[in-house]
């Protein structure tokens, strides 16, 4: 089954959803500023409640709090499951009393403007940006609906199992619910490619920790007059209602939670996993839930069925998601299929607080290994940037319909298809389009050594220690710092000519040649210290380790969640190729003169001062 994705102007998309979230924005303001709505828990659930009389027509203009109150009754009991009401809807109708013709004339034209989407995910994401989210820990990453739509068609294409399961396979849905927006864009897309139904032909399913994004799920599905199951549950990774849909799933989308050492390893949770997966597991207290949630989809999967998942590039990244996707095929009768993976630029999460970066995934379960190829895309671009904390519409486009509609053509544009996924060690996209392209250029191993020799610190006159942090950009060093550097921990040795590569958050390029000044040089462990196996080639090297190529090969074999706590394997390092850079001779000696006078330039200023200073 393939589906095209919706692909409205970036104009008409970006505007109602800015206006609607102005309005929010306003209307809380006013709520907080003029009732007694406080904490901002209390404006959510009254905000979703008011959404729902807002859709009632026959509602009147003469906003009675006690028929205000009889409507709310009548039109929950027309919900399939009762909300769980963590607040009297009648005590607050009477604090609002006066500011009832604006709440439901601001939330009518809210309804209006989002028409068809996730209004209460708008409405959770906008309330807790800047200072509505101070202090009250409600932080969140809403996935913003183009990557959902993006998803979704691609969840959606070449679907075996939505096309020919039986009625009990046929469940779609996310078992990190939140607010809906993945199984309600999974529920509209079928109904829209089986000729309008008015419900989807398959069941569908949402599980969340928290109530109150559960009560937005259920007020989401039943404004779109769509049925659906949402369930509040303590753990998706362990609860029995998520295990009894094992092998039974034809289509999920989701957004899973992360985090280095998140999530505590139970004997519970290693007796949900593979053997072998388990066996990697069992030495850690605490892991990162986010691969977790990916076998977990997995095993929910039917044979046929597909998953689009989002996760942080450092666990895409990390050698220990493929190990443990092969893992997960060896204890299991079934083959798994990364079929494509679509790296998202930072500004996808930015309106939750984070501009990590991330990807997704999606991946399928078959009878038997397919060994297809596996499409690879970069959106640079997703339809709008972060201005402050307001969303404008990037003049760039959006580049994700291209993308999907390559994957659905299964053409060759912007994107690319390369080898199936088991043949990396790795899914960093960098990585595997540079090594798929066959670069020219040498393995770094083949023109450098690395030297590895821990010393202990000397301090004086002519010692110098240089920290990641001495090192900028464009690899020159602050020699004033590392001559006043004098570090409690074990350090490298190195020396004049040597190239330092910064192995830790390699989001910031770190690359310095050693200056060929007199002194003892030592430098911090998280660098990896390369000697040139040529004489006299350090500068020309350590400009070739600053190549796009290289640096984005790099960068995509990070491990860790954010990009601060990433880190590079500096053994994997020098297996990576370093391109071939046409430079004149003389200009690279030029250059490394230059620094070194610059760093004896810069001492000698250090000492005229030091002797300013003891005066």
């Amino acid at each position: 089954m393939g589906l095209p994705i919706r692909r409205p102007a970036p104009d008409l998309f970006l505007a109602p959803e800015a206006e609607a979230q102005r309005i929010i924005l306003s209307l809380a303001d006013h709520l907080y500023a003029n009732t007694a709505l406080k904490p901002m828990s209390k404006a959510l659930f009254a905000i979703s409640r008011f959404l729902l009389l807002a859709r009632e027509p026959d509602l009147g203009s003469e906003y009675d709090p006690t028929m205000l109150e009889d409507a709310y009754r009548r039109a929950s009991r027309r919900l399939p499951v009762p909300l769980a009401d963590d607040y009297s809807f009648g005590d607050i109708v009477r604090q609002c009393r006066s500011a009832l013709p604006k709440v439901i004339a601001d939330l009518r034209a809210v309804v209006r403007l989002v028409d068809g989407r996730d209004a209460l995910g708008l409405v959770f994401s906008s309330l807790v940006r800047g200072r509505w989210d101070s202090g009250e820990g409600m932080g969140t990453f809403l996935t913003p609906e183009e990557v959902v739509d993006a998803i979704v068609a691609m969840v959606l294409t070449r679907n075996r199992a939505l096309s020919r399961a039986s009625r009990e396979l046929r469940y779609i849905g996310d078992i990190c619910g939140g607010t809906g927006r993945f199984p309600l864009a999974l529920a509209q897309a079928l109904c829209r490619s089986s000729n309008g139904v008015r419900q989807p032909p398959a069941s569908v399913v949402s599980f969340d920790q928290s109530t109150l994004a559960s009560d937005y799920a259920r007020l989401n599905f039943h404004f779109m007059g769509l049925t659906a199951r949402c369930d509040v549950v303590p753990d998706s990774l362990l609860d029995h209602r998520v295990s009894s849909l094992k092998s039974r799933c034809s289509a999920l989308a989701t957004n899973p939670p992360f985090g280095a050492g998140k999530y505590e390893v139970t004997p519970a949770l290693l007796r949900e996993l593979p053997q072998s997966v388990a066996a990697d597991m069992t030495m850690s207290p605490t892991v990162d839930p986010a691969p977790l949630f990916l076998l977990r989809n997995l095993d929910l999967l039917c044979v046929g069925g597909v998953l689009g998942i989002v996760l942080p590039d450092g666990v895409i990244q990390a050698p220990q998601l493929v190990k443990a996707l092969k893992a997960y095929e060896r204890n299991q009768p079934f083959a798994v299929e990364v079929r494509a993976l679509v790296s998202l630029p930072p500004v996808t999460f930015a309106f939750g607080g984070t501009v990590a970066k991330t990807s997704f995934l999606i991946v399928s379960k078959e009878d038997a290994p397919t060994n297809r190829p596996m499409f690879l895309a970069r959106a640079n671009h997703i339809g709008f940037l972060k201005r402050r904390n307001t969303r404008i519409s990037d003049k760039e486009g959006n580049d994700l319909p291209d993308i999907v509609s390559a994957y659905h053509d299964h053409r060759e544009t912007d994107a690319d298809w390369v080898p199936n996924w088991r043949c990396w060690s790795r899914l960093g996209l960098s990585l595997i389009l540079e090594r798929n392209a066959g670069s020219k250029g040498v393995q770094l191993q083949d023109v450098a050594n690395s030297i590895r020799r821990f010393t202990t610190v000397v301090t004086g006159p002519a010692s110098f220690h240089v920290s990641v942090l001495d090192v900028d950009e464009t690899g020159l060093i602050d020699v004033l710092s590392a001559k006043r550097n004098c570090p409690s921990t074990r350090v490298l040795s190195c020396g004049p000519g040597d190239i330092l590569v910064s192995c830790i958050n390699p989001k910031i390029w770190r690359v310095a040649v050693v200056p060929n000044l007199p002194g003892r040089w030592t430098c911090s462990s998280e660098f990896l210290v390369l000697r040139p196996t040529s004489d006299n080639s350090s500068w020309e090297l350590a400009l070739r380790l600053h190549h796009g190529a290289f640096v984005n090969a790099i960068r995509s074999m990070a491990g860790g969640t954010s990009s601060s706590r990433q880190r590079v394997k500096k053994e994997d390092v020098l297996f990576v190729t370093v391109p071939e850079v046409t430079m004149a001779q003389r200009a690279i000696e030029t250059h490394g003169k230059a620094r070194d006078e610059y760093y004896s330039a810069r001492l000698a200023e250090g000492v005229l001062y030091e002797q300013l200073g003891a005066q």
